[in-house]
C-alpha cells in the first residue's frame, strides 16, 4: 500500500465519488461577482497559440509586445469601479495587466481579473 492509503487511480477516483469530495479549479467554476475596484474581462486580442493580434499579424509575445496597449472585453465589474464601465464594453488596458498573469483559461478564451486602475479607455468599433 501507497504512503496515501491508495493501490491506484480509481482507487482514488473510487473515493473522491464516494465523499463527494470535489477538486476545485476554474475548469469547474464560474466567477460570479468581483469585489472593490477589479474587474473581470475575456482577452479579445490574443490568439488561441497566445500570440498578439494586430491589423492581422500575429505577434509573439516578447519585450516588445510588452509595451502595446491591450483589448479586453468586460464580463464583471466590481462596485467600486467606475459606473462607466459595464458588462460587454470593450476596454484598452496597459500591457502591464496582463504581464506576469497566466490568465484564466477557460473552454471560449483566457479571461482576467484585474484592477481598475489599469483599464485606460472604453473603446467603441467605428461604424
Amino acid at each position: 500500500m501507497s504512503e496515501t492509503g491508495f493501490e491506484t487511480f480509481d482507487d482514488v477516483k473510487k473515493f473522491n465519488r464516494v465523499t463527494e469530495e470535489k477538486e476545485y479549479t476554474m475548469d469547474n467554476m464560474d466567477i460570479t461577482h468581483v469585489f472593490g475596484d477589479v474587474i473581470y474581462a475575456k482577452i479579445i486580442d490574443e490568439s488561441e497559440d497566445g500570440t498578439v493580434i494586430r491589423n492581422g499579424l500575429h505577434i509573439p509575445v516578447n519585450d516588445k509586445t510588452q509595451q502595446y496597449y491591450r483589448f479586453v472585453k468586460v464580463v464583471l465589474v466590481g462596485p467600486k469601479c467606475d459606473p462607466a464601465m459595464k458588462p460587454g464594453d470593450i476596454v484598452m488596458v496597459t500591457s502591464a495587466a496582463l504581464a506576469g498573469t497566466r490568465g484564466i483559461k477557460k473552454s471560449d478564451g483566457k479571461y482576467l481579473l484585474i484592477p481598475e486602475s489599469h483599464a485606460m479607455s472604453i473603446c467603441k468599433p467605428k461604424e
